[in-house]
């Protein structure tokens, strides 16, 4: 090429690199491949013996790169084409009546758009990597001092943490004689039924699509009540009793009942118990879940096709509010009064899905007395409450403690990840500040005490069946 020839060229291709500029469209990054193919044969030749499986579970940082190359590959070899090709092209010539311009414009909107879908779909897988990284094996948690770095030790120590539990457990001289059996609720209930009276906004649509699939290989029905527009949490007596025999006592078989609604005490009502499980979540993010779960289109829209006109349409101001600025500027909306017995619709009160009917009692907010009672209640009512905070762990724990209807969750989970990771999932939520985070905290002391507690239990469970698999650990240092 000569001098003149490749002076032309280049300008050529300045003039399709300002289209890039001037429209606003993303100009590629460049990759940290040093070479990258300059001709579509090259391209093809790089890019063709690719296994393009994006399920499988190679090295998905080559993946992106590989895909950022594809997309500057693309975005150059257009360039020489075009620029090559004609020269008056570049000029504003058309192409099947489009002009050039607006061509390139299209195509890297394309890209931009595939590299858009890609990188959420490795996000997600990100995140199912974090939770195979959760603990499943006590070498893999480090539940040994040897385990720990000196940096790590006040982290792993502290008892919300499985580590932390061990370790509190074994200073206590706990870890000596305990069973599995000691905290295995599951002998004691008296129906083949479990009840799974769901907690908002912890992952119980997952559950559910869980127990579906398990249903399947186990032999047992999954059931979950008729949705409504209004669900009742809190029952009177007669209602109660009412509601048992007409939803969760009216199958012979082995099966699963699923419904939000606050615990209900048995004896009380003078019915047979069921096997009692539940899930919790970390009490700020359960709110604020709830306040932009309340306000996605597809749930308003989803409301609105099921319940019609019942279904009132909210303002745009009230959709668009923030929740940083809700809770800083102290809206009535996101202020949390200690002991209020209002707001029910919010569901601010993991608490009162393990406390019971009693309003005067369960409904205070973050009160003491509530926090007691839902602690009593999972000690002595429920088999398994869970965390999707604690994935392995939680799934271990229902395995180990209720294998009649868990055996196989694990692989159940794991085979259908992808589906089960993103049940009622929604990824527009904007990030907590640490100021709201703050202020929430010190509104919420009974209900993270509470949250704390059914953690630490669950981690007794699950270091209890790793005791009596590998009774050497006892005695571990």
């Amino acid at each position: 090429m000569s001098l003149g020839a490749d002076r032309s060229y280049k300008m050529k291709l300045r003039d399709v690199e300002n289209a890039f500029k001037y429209r606003r469209i993303p100009y590629p990054k460049r990759c940290w491949l040093n070479e990258l193919p300059t001709n579509s044969e090259t391209m093809a030749t790089y890019f063709g013996d690719q296994d393009w499986d994006w399920g499988s579970d190679w090295d998905w940082g080559l993946w992106l790169c590989q895909c950022q190359c594809l997309y500057q590959c693309l975005y150059q070899c257009l360039c020489q084409c075009l620029c090559l090709g004609g020269g008056s092209f570049c000029r504003g010539a058309t192409f099947f009546g489009v002009q050039s311009v607006e061509l390139i414009a299209l195509l890297a909107i394309s890209c931009t758009f595939f590299l858009f879908m890609h990188t959420n779909k490795l996000n997600s897988r990100l995140k199912e990597m974090e939770v195979k990284l959760q603990p499943s094996e006590f070498s893999a948690l480090g539940l040994t001092s040897n385990h720990v770095s000196g940096h790590d030790a006040g982290k792993h120590d502290d008892i919300n943490t499985l580590h932390g539990t061990y370790q509190y457990l074994k200073s206590t001289g706990q870890l000596t004689h305990l069973t599995a059996a000691q905290l295995n609720n599951t002998p004691r209930a008296q129906l083949d039924t479990i009840f799974f009276n769901r907690v908002t906004k912890t992952g119980s649509e997952k559950m559910m699509e869980l127990l579906k699939i398990l249903g399947k290989r186990n032999g047992f029905e999954a059931r979950r009540d008729v949705e409504g527009f209004y669900e009742v949490v809190l029952m009177d007596p007669t209602y109660a009793k009412n509601f048992l025999h007409s939803d969760v006592l009216n199958s012979t078989g082995a099966n699963t009942y699923t419904k939000h609604v606050a615990f209900i005490d048995f004896d009380l009502l003078n019915e047979p118990w069921p096997i009692y499980i539940n899930l919790v979540r970390d009490p700020i993010e359960r709110l604020v879940s709830w306040f932009y779960y309340a306000r996605a289109p597809w749930y308003l829209a989803e409301r609105r096709e099921t319940f019609g006109e019942k279904a009132v349409l909210p303002s745009v101001e009230w959709v668009r509010k923030d929740f940083n600025e809700c809770i800083e500027e102290h809206d009535p909306e996101c202020v949390y009064e200690q002991m209020e017995m209002g707001n029910l619709g919010d569901h601010r009160r993991q608490s009162l899905f393990f406390c019971g009917h009693t309003t005067s009692v369960c409904m205070p907010f973050n009160s003491h007395e509530a926090m007691q009672r839902a602690k009593r209640n999972v000690e002595e009512h429920y088999a398994v409450v869970g965390t999707w905070e604690d994935t392995n762990t939680t799934l271990t724990v229902l395995e180990g403690y209720i294998p009649k209807y868990f055996a196989g969750a694990k692989e159940e989970y794991y085979a259908l990840r992808s589906r089960l990771g993103n049940v009622n999932r929604n990824n527009f939520r904007p990030t907590l500040s640490e100021k709201a985070r703050a202020l929430l905290a010190r509104n919420l002391t009974r209900e993270i005490e509470l949250y704390q507690f059914i953690r630490h239990r669950l981690y007794k469970q699950y270091i209890a069946l790793r005791l009596d698999l590998d009774p050497k650990l006892r005695e571990a240092n």
